[in-house]
């Protein structure tokens, strides 16, 4: 179950040690996201050099820290459940779909892109392409829908993990 059961036994704000979970995932989510970028460019030689480089970075970090806060989310509630991988596997899954990783939104049913709106990745992807095209920083507004994303996940992630904690406390039992 990793550190989450320590999470509950923490003496002090647990809120504040459950946030500095994500902390090492930002730089390697980066990190991740660079190398698959760097790679795509050299294997299917795409032209970057109008490519806004400072928006290029924004994009990745605002996708990253994202999808870092959905772990948030579902760290908490997947720690309740013993079949947790199905969940975060199913989770992945709709993610890359409905974002439009996989399937251009364009393609995708009506409902299922309303869906991916509120999915991270969806917006910070329409950010890379716009920036990845050359416009100016100031031009990509998409950073914003997935800040907002971002945020809200972070909030749902502390909910998130405050219900689990009183599930935990009241049953005695961690799974």
């Amino acid at each position: 179950f990793g550190t989450f059961p320590h999470l509950f036994i923490a003496q002090g704000d647990r809120g504040f040690h459950h946030g500095l979970r994500i902390v090492p995932h930002i730089p390697n989510g980066l990190l991740s996201c660079a190398s698959a970028l760097g790679l795509a460019v050299a294997l299917l030689q795409i032209d970057v050099a109008h490519a806004n480089p400072i928006g290029v970075l924004l994009a990745l970090l605002s996708m990253v820290v994202s999808t870092t806060c959905l772990g948030l989310i579902l760290g908490p509630l997947c720690a309740t459940f013993r079949e947790h991988a199905s969940v975060l596997r199913l989770v992945d899954v709709v993610v890359l779909l409905l974002s439009g990783v996989v399937i251009p939104r364009e393609r995708l049913p009506h409902a299922a892109r309303a869906l991916g709106e509120i999915l991270p990745i969806t917006h910070g992807l329409e950010a890379l392409k716009l920036a990845l095209d050359g416009a100016p920083t100031l031009q990509l507004s998409p950073l914003l829908g997935e800040a907002a994303i971002a945020i809200g996940c972070l909030v749902l992630g502390i909910a998130s993990r405050l219900a689990t904690e009183v599930l935990v406390r009241r049953s005695a039992s961690y799974s």
